[in-house]
């Protein structure tokens, strides 16, 4: 396995170092939910479905935030929480965070592990399990 951990390594290297941009250092912060246009657009789609919405449209909305907010903590927390895996920011002290080389760099402690507070842990990945249960749901809907 240490031939996976070791490509795994390399190509989060690759995308994080050789690829960055300063566009992109300012627009995925925004994109992932760190900032204020979620909330916007949040503000303007409910009331339009609610509002303008067929009675399928609503049902699959309401089906959208349900498999969200119970497969988010039941599932995804559940499995993150099993594997613990950290963020390669906080394990990488060359990796770049919000455009920062080493700003979310933790340090291990005196035994090699890393402390609790700074085990935020990356597998698998929220978004991309909450975007699919979406797009699963919205697909059988329509």
């Amino acid at each position: 396995m240490h031939w996976l951990l070791s490509l795994d390594t390399a190509l989060f290297r690759f995308i994080n170092g050789a690829l960055a941009n300063p566009f992109f250092d300012w627009l995925m912060p925004i994109l992932s939910g760190n900032g204020v246009p979620w909330l916007i657009a949040l503000v303007i789609a409910v009331p339009a479905v609610l509002l303008f919405g067929s009675a399928r449209l609503k049902i699959c909305a309401v089906l959208m935030v349900l498999v969200v907010a119970l497969g988010d903590p039941l599932i995804v927390g559940t499995i993150k929480d099993a594997v613990s895996r950290p963020r390669p920011f906080v394990t990488l002290p060359d990796a770049r965070h919000f455009g920062e080389t080493g700003k979310g760099y933790v340090a291990p402690m005196a035994d090699g592990m890393l402390p609790t507070n700074a085990n935020v842990h990356s597998f698998p990945s929220a978004h991309a399990a909450n975007w699919f249960a979406m797009a699963t749901v919205a697909f059988l809907f329509y």
